[in-house]
């Protein structure tokens, strides 16, 4: 029910009220036997009245707990919600930004030699707005943030797993991730969250914090119009820039690494195209699984436009060492 439905609704209970005590103030006064008569009458309207002010009070209150109750306790979560997120900011800016970057589009690991590159953070995919999704996206980002992720740089944060932080810092955390476009209140203006994330960090690199290395923007080879389009969709809405690893860009530790895709797509699977087997591997990526990693890749099926596949395959069939 709208805010408009619910305003009438409450302006025809006050009427009923007002009605109610308007009838109860009518009447005069007589004497004689007339006066008896009188007075059974407004006994009569008192009870109606008191019948009638049961009731409206009832209507009222049936219809602040269906109608305005729901509203009250989704700005309070929202409210608890952003107060979190607030204080997930705080805690990466301080423990989190020198990996994942100064507004979590990923860096190079302090002191890594090779250099490992980190996932990016701030991406579509881990802003899901279907609650089922969001749920296992939350359970997904709560543990690997509390148990790290074996066989790679991404130490266990988890009190309970040897690190230095608590659950609800573990929350927080997670909860800015998965509403990073989400719009707040922080340091007395309103910006989605990755900006107020920036903000934060730029604030204390100022005051003497480490600045993280920063990712390169594009692979050292030239690119077609359609390939950097292709470029565009792999390190944002697609997300694939938080799985693999493109000669320094990227996470590069859950997927294969593809600097050399452009050639060795074509090995991959006897009788099938390098373009191919790359167009397989985004709509169907469980058909072949290189060795070494798990089958874990979700299918982008329906994810991207016709034109949009075509452009991420174009960018691939570039990436030749």
């Amino acid at each position: 029910m709208g805010f408009e439905a619910t305003v009438i609704i409450v302006v025809v209970l006050l009427l009923l009220l007002g009605g109610l005590l308007g009838y109860a103030a009518r009447g005069g006064r007589a004497t004689g036997p007339a006066q008896e008569v009188a007075g059974v009458v407004a006994m009569e309207r008192k009870i109606a009245v008191t019948l009638g002010l049961l009731f409206a009070i009832g209507g009222l209150l049936t219809v602040y707990g269906f109608i305005f109750e729901p509203y009250r306790m989704e700005a309070k979560t929202q409210q608890q919600e952003d107060i979190s997120i607030r204080r997930g900011i705080e805690t990466y800016s301080s423990v989190c930004y020198t990996c994942h970057g100064i507004e979590g589009k990923g860096a190079v690991v302090p002191g890594s030699d090779p250099p490992v590159v980190t996932p990016q953070l701030n991406r579509v995919d881990l802003r899901p707005t279907d609650p089922d999704e969001l749920r296992k996206r939350y359970d997904f980002v709560f543990k690997t943030i509390a148990r790290g992720r074996p066989n790679t740089r991404m130490p266990s944060w988890s009190r309970q797993e040897g690190g230095v932080l608590l659950d609800e810092h573990i929350n927080e955390l997670t909860l800015m991730i998965l509403h990073g476009d989400k719009e707040i209140e922080a340091d007395g203006y309103a910006a989605p969250v990755w900006e107020h994330v920036k903000e934060k960090v730029q604030e204390k690199i100022a005051h003497g914090s480490p600045t993280p290395v920063p990712l390169p923007e594009k692979p050292s080879v030239a690119l077609s119009p359609e390939a950097e389009k292709g470029l565009a969709i792999w390190k944002g809405e697609g997300g694939c820039i938080g799985c693999h690893a493109i000669a320094g860009m990227g996470g590069g530790q859950t997927g294969p690494g593809l600097s050399n895709i452009g050639n060795v797509a074509a090995t991959r699977r006897p009788g099938m195209s390098a373009a191919d087997y790359i167009r397989e591997s985004i709509l169907d990526p469980g058909a072949f699984v290189v060795q070494g990693f798990q089958p874990i890749m979700p299918s982008f099926k329906g994810r991207f436009s016709d034109e949009q596949l075509n452009q991420l395959v174009e960018f691939y069939l570039s990436l030749k060492q």
